[in-house]
């Protein structure tokens, strides 16, 4: 029996997708049918990287531009007491090294995994919360730098007595880059707003307001001249205690910030917010709406420039089945691509989970390819993970029961999946090295294993 499944589960359940929205549309569309195999896999060997006794969970990636990688995930105690964060890693030729102490917590639960972000230097940025145990509970925000040779001090970027969640960081190639989290108001405990810090002067908390009743932010892009872009799913209080949705833009910036919105509707309407962009700063965001009194649900996305919001819409699906969360890519040639799960939605979630992706030119409003490339084969969300790999393309992995597949875009076939033979698996994360290999994260269960163990691996 395991000592930490049931728990870790019900984390993941909450974490994950819940939500309505679904997407039919344009394009050219064409069906994998049963998925397809290739003689030869592009998959190297899965390597367990934690030594863990009572289970970890949650893993991270990110690559450097310099060839290092690093993971970082979440390590429980006996009887989960307290939690820990460990890293490992990877330097181009040696491998990945032996388990390193991110952070003990001892009397500390850690937030569902950290974010990372490598510095430009071949060294990374590991961010977290953290939430001390007893009666005058506080809740922390925590930074650790790693160089290419050595841990540095961990540093406290902000603690609360009031509840921090959403922990996101970003960097561009020179390292410039923000941290930012969501804060719950200390006079309106039901609402919410989201601050930040520059990693460069981590003194300066900012705020942006108005409150919401929730804010569900994406991953932090930040362009070369240094400014942030985040999209989020927002719930705000209306006139007259009326409540709607949000999908908002925010623009984090070294000097002044600013928030706008690409869509607004009924409470129900939207989910889901997600965000591209070059290192110039053209970008889209994408999101899920169902529009009110409809039986189907949408796929949409809204691009942006520099200056904000273009006001150019990408109408990419329109379905009756029930949307998983859709991942974003672009390219620096301005290829845009989006891919997601649909299937039907229960009270487990999503489940006859297919894989799609759409890829449109950035400024043509247009979706010119709309590809499904598994058709209802996983009894459950398939969790896609997309990302650029290249000049002009990209690679997207996503699990099917124990199997992880992935594929190369503009490509589109499926490669032969790696057969993990895990009888419990949860995609986590996927960076791309230099050269367009994918390393891939995960954790999982085996028949063999009493405990959740980290695994990683890389698809050429």
């Amino acid at each position: 029996m395991s000592r930490l499944i049931p728990t870790i589960l019900t984390c993941v359940a909450l974490s994950g997708c819940s939500g309505g929205c679904g997407g039919g549309g344009g394009g050219n569309e064409s069906s994998g049918g049963e998925s397809p195999a290739a003689a030869v896999s592009p998959w190297e060997t899965p390597q367990r990287l934690d030594q863990s006794e009572w289970g970890a969970a949650f893993p991270v990636l990110q690559t450097s531009p310099t060839g290092n990688a690093l993971a970082v995930w979440v390590e429980y105690s006996t009887r989960m007491l307290s939690t820990r964060l460990m890293g490992s890693l990877m330097t181009p030729g040696l491998g990945w090294g032996s388990p390193e102490e991110v952070w003990i917590g001892t009397g500390h639960f850690s937030q569902i995994g950290p974010a990372v972000a490598a510095d430009g230097q071949g060294g990374f940025h590991v961010v977290w919360k953290a939430r001390t145990s007893g009666e005058k509970a506080q809740d922390e925000i925590w930074l650790r730098h790693r160089t290419p040779s050595a841990w540095e001090d961990p540093e406290q970027i902000q603690t609360s007595s009031s509840a921090l969640s959403n922990v996101r960081i970003g960097a561009n190639a020179s390292g410039a880059g923000f941290i930012a989290w969501v804060f719950q108001d200390n006079t309106y405990k039901y609402l919410y707003g989201l601050s930040w810090v520059s990693l460069q002067s981590r003194a300066t908390v900012q705020s942006m307001r108005p409150l919401s009743l929730s804010i569900n932010p994406d991953e932090i892009r930040v362009d070369i001249v240094g400014n942030g872009w985040l999209a989020s799913a927002e719930t705000l209080m209306g006139d007259q205690a009326s409540r709607y949705e949000e999908i908002a833009l925010y623009r984090l910036g070294p000097s002044s910030s600013s928030r706008s919105h690409a869509a607004r509707g009924p409470e129900g309407t939207l989910a889901f917010a997600t965000l591209a962009s070059t290192s110039t700063g053209y970008g889209f965001v994408a999101w899920v709406q169902k529009p009110a009194g409809s039986s189907t649900n949408l796929l949409r996305a809204m691009e942006f420039t520099p200056s904000g919001l273009s006001q150019v819409m990408v109408e990419v699906r329109e379905t009756a089945r029930a949307f998983g969360r859709p991942r974003a890519a672009l390219t620096e040639t301005g290829r845009g691509c989006l891919a997601w799960s649909e299937g039907r939605l229960t009270d487990k979630g999503l489940v006859d989970g297919s894989v799609l992706i759409a890829q449109f030119n950035r400024g043509t409003g247009v979706v010119d390819s709309l590809q499904t490339l598994q058709d209802q084969t996983s009894p459950y969300d398939p969790q896609p993970i997309l990302k650029v790999a290249g000049t002009d393309g990209f690679v997207l992995v996503w699990k099917e029961n124990s199997k992880l597949w992935a594929t190369r875009i503009p490509d589109g076939s499926a490669s032969a999946p790696l057969d993990t033979g895990a009888r419990i698996l949860f995609l986590t994360s996927v960076a791309v090295e230099a050269d367009g290999a994918a390393l891939v994260a995960w954790f999982q269960q085996s028949e063999e294993e009493s405990i959740p163990t980290i695994q990683v691996d890389r698809f050429r």
